[in-house]
């Protein structure tokens, strides 16, 4: 059971933008502007990420999201460790792809999860939590994820809940 207190960081409403295009990753710079942006003061809770991944599917279909996808460039581990922010979680799989660092396609995974033993939730349909963020001019809220038990299993489905 995952319960932490979060912010969902809107990098398309940063950069007024439906969804970020393919392969752009967000280093510290886009953090910097959406970190100020939002007024936020991470310390020690979940960061959810919204990079309108489910927007681009429905508006252009699906694409070969391994080769190329939105999301966080390794760089951001160090600004993560800093702000000793609990889980991430991401509409894709947290990391930009391709990564940017030759010979390792999931680089933010293997710096989070080994070096910062922080948990990772991939594939996240954020666009519902973002809608009610916006709506009630709030980005923070209670998260609460019960994954599924699966004996000897390193990942599993999670029934995630927003708290506002």
């Amino acid at each position: 059971m995952l319960v932490t207190a979060t912010v969902i960081l809107l990098l398309t409403t940063s950069y007024a933008v439906k969804y970020w295009r393919e392969g752009v990753g967000a280093g510290l710079a886009y953090f910097g502007l959406a970190y100020v942006g939002f007024g936020l003061a991470l310390l020690g809770i979940g960061l959810l990420i919204r990079t309108g991944r489910c927007e681009r599917v429905r508006q252009k279909g699906q694409w070969d999201f391994v080769a190329q996808a939105a999301g966080l460039h390794a760089s951001t581990a160090k600004w993560l460790k800093a702000r000793d922010v609990a889980v991430i979680g991401c509409a894709g799989v947290s990391d930009v792809m391709p990564s940017g660092v030759e010979g390792l396609a999931n680089r933010l995974h293997e710096l989070v999860l080994v070096g910062l033993g922080m948990p990772i939730l991939d594939n996240l349909d954020l666009d519902p939590v973002a809608d009610m963020a916006a709506k009630k001019g709030r980005y923070t809220f209670l998260f609460v994820g019960a994954p599924l038990r699966v004996p000897g299993g390193t990942g599993s489905p999670l029934n995630p809940i927003a708290i506002f």
